[in-house]
């Protein structure tokens, strides 16, 4: 027994310098975004607004975990909460082409749908690949789940298209929009997000946004379209 945990110990030993050599190689980075508004007098109002995306490249390997949240309140009540969190994997079979395999939740405190989930995976082109431009496409395919405000649930299928552009002004001047759109048996759900990004020092920089949802159709009652515009404060890290 004594030997057994001898020779465990050892192998362990050894195998623990390639481990970590072969962690090293992992590319790892992302950034946090803030922004808060506050109004106080005849009404008193605060937004807050988070985000946060990692990214782990090795290879052709590209892993990434986001998260999304908005939150706006009044001395009366909450009148927005929706949180959105993404799970991504990428692998480029070419410096062109790629597969990716997608895992999204969003949750809204206050729209048609309580939550939603959605599993897709699918193929990319690079179609664009410049130094100061980029544009990817994405089409592929998957399953929603979703919860309806008003009790039930929805199942089906989907089949999921994406764009993705991006342009350098200059070194300190970015401009990025993504296009998505799932579209299953029971709706249509786009999502573009419009952002602005201006380095200001070191690895702060400021961003504006704008992102519109459409949703079509909803229940009666609730609006298909929501709208977010917002400045935050981004570190990269």
């Amino acid at each position: 027994m004594f030997r057994r945990i001898c020779c465990l110990a050892l192998g362990a030993g050894l195998a623990a310098p390639t481990l970590a050599q072969e962690a090293s190689t992992w590319d790892v980075g992302g950034e946090a975004e803030l922004g808060v508004v506050a109004t106080t007098g005849q009404t008193q109002s605060r937004s807050l607004n988070s985000a946060l995306r990692a990214d782990a490249r090795r290879d052709d390997w590209t892993h990434t975990a986001r998260y999304k949240g908005v939150r706006v309140s009044s001395e009366e009540a909450v009148s927005t909460e929706r949180y959105m969190g993404e799970l991504r994997s990428a692998y480029q079979f070419t410096p062109r082409t790629g597969a990716f395999l997608n895992v999204r939740y969003d949750r809204d405190r206050f729209g048609a749908y309580r939550y939603r989930v959605s599993e897709t995976a699918g193929l990319t082109w690079n179609v664009v690949r410049r130094t100061d431009t980029t544009l990817q496409l994405e089409a592929g395919a998957g399953a929603r789940q979703s919860a309806l405000r008003t009790g039930g649930t929805e199942r089906e299928a989907i089949l999921r298209g994406a764009a993705r552009f991006m342009h350098r002004f200059n070194p300190s001047a970015v401009f990025n929009q993504d296009l998505i759109v799932e579209a299953g048996e029971d709706n249509t759900v786009t999502e573009s997000v419009s952002a602005l990004r201006f380095d200001v020092i070191g690895n702060l920089a400021t961003k504006l946004s704008y992102t519109v949802r459409y949703t079509s159709p909803v229940p009666e009652g609730f609006a298909s379209t929501d709208t977010i515009s917002a400045v935050t404060l981004v570190y990269g890290f």
